[in-house]
């Protein structure tokens, strides 16, 4: 059983069962490594990677199922670029004046974001937000390292933490 209580199921590779999906693994795996890949020695390296991957896609739990909403996505993908640019400028401005009045703060913001995909997703966003980065994810705390230690960052997570919300379509406190 996982941590939700369901039970694993091993024919999660519907008709391949498990022997046939952990092939299945290998043989798109392997595909990737050769597009990907250099010279013809990095198989030394692949094989046992590719065999490791695959076998690992088989014997853990499937993930829980999530999906995007339109209008989410929507929303959020003008905001994510919005919030990028802003991001590389603030940076930019940054090493431009190193005597920028730095005030370094480790924040511990507190998520509404149920347990998932949309948990994990907003703590890599934070990283897009100005002067910011998520470096711990502790039950409904995420942590995060902020250089310029003004109240605004917890609003900016706010807020960021609504279009997430948005986007995977999950209430929001």
């Amino acid at each position: 059983m996982n941590d939700e209580g369901r039970q694993w199921d091993a024919s999660r590779f519907g008709r391949f069962g498990f022997g046939r999906g952990v092939a299945v693994s290998v043989l798109v795996l392997a595909s990737v490594w050769a597009i990907l890949g250099g010279p013809r020695t990095s198989w030394a390296i692949g094989v046992p990677v590719v065999l490791l991957c695959a076998v690992a896609n088989g014997l853990l739990p499937p993930a829980r199922p999530w999906h995007l909403t339109l209008r989410g996505a929507l929303l959020f993908v003008p905001f994510f670029l919005n919030v990028s640019i802003q991001g590389g400028l603030g940076v930019a401005r940054s090493a431009a004046r190193p005597r920028m009045g730095l005030a370094r703060k480790l924040i511990r913001y507190r998520l509404r974001l149920p347990v998932g995909p949309s948990r994990i997703f907003f703590a890599h966003c934070i990283s897009l937000l100005p002067g910011t980065l998520s470096c711990a994810l502790e039950e409904d705390i995420v942590k995060v390292h902020a250089l310029f230690g003004h109240a605004g960052v917890e609003e900016e997570l706010n807020r960021l933490e609504t279009r997430v919300a948005s986007l995977f379509g999950e209430p929001h406190a």
